[in-house]
């Protein structure tokens, strides 16, 4: 009980050693890949990277299902002053058999927190950890083939891409692989099927395969189902969801009923759904403002869903008891999955009705924090926003931009789908950061680092989805085998 209640410790102090003092010490690269051979012996260098540049005492630890198989000939390192990168050195022996599939190895680097020397006390003593990860891949019988599927953002008419990435992680080669793309509707009916081009592929090898499509007009989120076929009639499916443009809802039309000066206005605002699944809980703000541009009155509409392609109305109302006839503006925002839909019209109040004239504006933005809106100055706000976003992209240039939000809409197929609001960060980032983001990928992907653990890191930083694939598929072509 005692020695579980130190190792919990142990791990407790480098957790929170991992969180306030990583920037001190770091691993490169911090994840390998390497193809297991029975009875071989490997040695695997990595180098530890002294960020400060200070004295350090470090000590490295084998964990994970391999680790028995690990010898650590100098399992204390001293790096001095001054000095940037130390390479560290372990060897793997493998035995005769292990059973197919991915298995792992984790080698610990943990600075000591004193130079007396490198007992247990100084371990549990240590106030920084690093990680440097090994992922093995034993190979299965006869053929085995793994993808990844990427698909490109397109807007509706526009051509979309299917890449499938392809590990042949069997220990015989394939002579041929070919695949089929079936898009599905929002409803999982499928509206298209294209085929990709064929390869082979050998023992170890990476490769890829591809499609096109050119894009429904009607938008929305649809799914890619990949069937990639391969000799003697196996087969592996990869399915993922993509959108094309982006959910839209328009306000089609406002209708005034039966009206007399004193009483209540009742105005019935139509709405269509642009898009090709239910679009859920839209609701509407108005505001109507005097000549003078005063406020008169706010209202929010009960919520409805909205079938896709469909049309709904919402109605608001305004008590116009101390109203004079006059001119007016009625500003009208639809709200749904953190969007918003606006447009303003003029009105004429006169006794006995409301004369919509024409309308005045009309804006799409994302949810704003208040309910006030500025309707008849909304196009003035959508200009200084850009403005002050240009000049914030500007002053960024040489910094990767961080995603605030969800900007993609990838999502499963599913009844009732929940949306994020979108940022579209990815498109405004400037062309020498994405110079910089290609090398830190293909430098990462040269140093052994899989595209699985790349992605996964890039997304772990905040990028968008389809952004880190668009990018990986630019640079994995350069590296053809696992190490």
């Amino acid at each position: 009980m005692k020695k579980q209640i130190m190792n919990a410790i142990f791990v407790m102090m480098i957790f929170v050693s991992l969180a306030a003092h990583v920037s001190g010490l770091g691993v490169a690269p911090a994840r390998s890949e390497m193809f297991y051979e029975s009875l071989q012996e490997i040695d695997v260098l990595f180098k530890i990277i002294n960020n400060e540049q200070k004295e350090l005492r470090v000590t490295l630890i084998a964990k994970g299902e391999l680790a028995q198989y690990v010898t650590i000939e100098e399992n204390v390192i001293n790096i001095p002053a001054g000095q940037y990168e130390t390479t560290a050195k372990y060897k793997i022996n493998f035995p005769v058999k292990l059973p197919p599939g991915e298995k792992s190895l984790e080698v610990w680097v943990l600075e000591l927190a004193d130079q007396s020397g490198g007992n247990e006390s100084n371990i549990l003593k240590a106030n920084i950890a690093v990680v440097h990860k090994l992922i093995v891949h034993v190979p299965y019988p006869d053929q085995y083939l793994e993808g990844i599927l990427f698909i490109s953002e397109a807007k509706p008419n526009e051509k979309v891409s299917f890449t499938i990435s392809l590990s042949n992680l069997g220990s015989k080669d394939i002579r041929s692989i070919k695949g089929r793309i079936i898009i599905k509707d929002g409803n999982g009916q499928a509206v298209s099927q294209s085929l990709t081009n064929e390869i082979s592929l050998d023992t170890k090898g990476k490769s890829k395969v591809t499609a096109n499509w050119i894009a429904s007009e009607m938008p929305g989120t649809y799914t890619a189902q990949a069937i990639v076929e391969y000799d003697d009639g196996k087969i592996i499916t990869l399915e993922k969801s993509f959108d094309v443009g982006e959910p839209l809802l328009e306000i089609e039309s406002l209708k005034i009923g039966p009206f007399k000066l004193g009483t209540i206005a009742r105005f019935d605002i139509l709405i269509r759904n642009k898009w090709n699944q239910n679009i859920n809980n839209v609701f509407g703000l108005t505001e109507i403002r005097d000549k003078n541009n005063q406020v008169v009155n706010n209202y929010k509409t009960a919520s409805v869903d909205i079938p896709a392609g469909a049309d709904k109305e919402i109605s608001s109302y305004w008590d116009t008891k101390d109203v004079t006839p006059g001119d007016f503006s009625i500003g009208i925002r639809a709200d749904y999955l953190g969007r918003v839909r606006e447009k303003t019209y003029e009105l004429s109040v006169k006794e006995n009705e409301i004369i919509v004239n024409s309308m005045t504006g009309e804006v799409i933005g994302g949810k704003e924090k208040s309910n006030s809106s500025l309707f008849a100055i909304g196009l003035v706000i959508s200009l200084l926003i850009g403005a002050v976003s240009f000049a914030i992209i500007k002053k960024n240039k040489e910094t990767p931009a961080k995603k605030e939000g969800v900007q993609n809409l990838t999502y499963k197929t599913q009844p009732e789908k929940t949306f994020a609001q979108p940022a579209p960060i990815v498109k405004q980032i400037p062309k020498e950061t994405m110079a910089a983001i290609e090398r830190y990928i293909d430098y990462n992907m040269r140093q052994g680092i899989s595209i699985h653990a790349l992605k996964q890191k890039m997304l772990e930083k905040g990028y968008d989805e389809d952004f880190v694939d668009s990018i990986i598929l630019k640079v994995e072509d350069k590296s053809s085998k696992i190490i």
